[in-house]
């Protein structure tokens, strides 16, 4: 698509413009924070956002800021997503450049492996509990990357 083409495109454009804001928001949350997104303030539960007192998108239960929050959560959540697509990425480019080369038998069945592989997987996390933060943030990783791999070695 051309640049001409994608400025035509109203969805294109839109997508354009909430991944920019969503990008300067994290890069903004570097160096400006309306609070401290993980500093509780017993004064200030529960409150609905407000000009007067500062909190834009009000505060939680715990009294901390909701759009300092969502600023610094922002930047977690960029880095899980460019880890599990560089990842599917990665495995998807490998095996599918190796199918390729291989071609024939193999190549089917590799991509059969794939076929298998890709829900085996989604079960296998589905099916244990999750209890720590660590193990939800690689489970939500290993998703992601389950999810884009196979598609990685179809179009190799």
């Amino acid at each position: 698509m051309t640049l001409k083409a994608i400025g035509k495109n109203s969805i294109a454009v839109t997508g354009i413009v909430i991944i920019g804001i969503y990008l300067l928001t994290i890069a903004l949350s570097f160096f400006w924070l309306p609070f401290d997104p993980v500093k509780m303030d017993v004064d200030h539960l529960l409150e609905p956002p407000s000009l007067a007192t500062g909190h834009l998108f009000g505060t939680d239960e715990f009294g901390r800021d909701i759009l300092s929050r969502i600023m610094k959560g922002g930047f977690v959540s960029l880095v899980i997503s460019l880890s599990a697509t560089a990842m599917g990425a990665t495995i998807g480019i490998a095996m599918g450049t190796w199918a390729g080369f291989l071609g024939g038998r193999w190549d089917h069945w590799l991509m059969r492996l794939a076929d298998v592989l890709s829900p085996a997987i989604g079960y296998w996390l589905n099916g244990h509990p999750i209890v720590e933060r660590a193990t939800a943030t690689i489970a939500t990783v290993a998703e992601q990357f389950r999810t884009y791999w196979k598609t990685s070695a179809d179009v190799f």
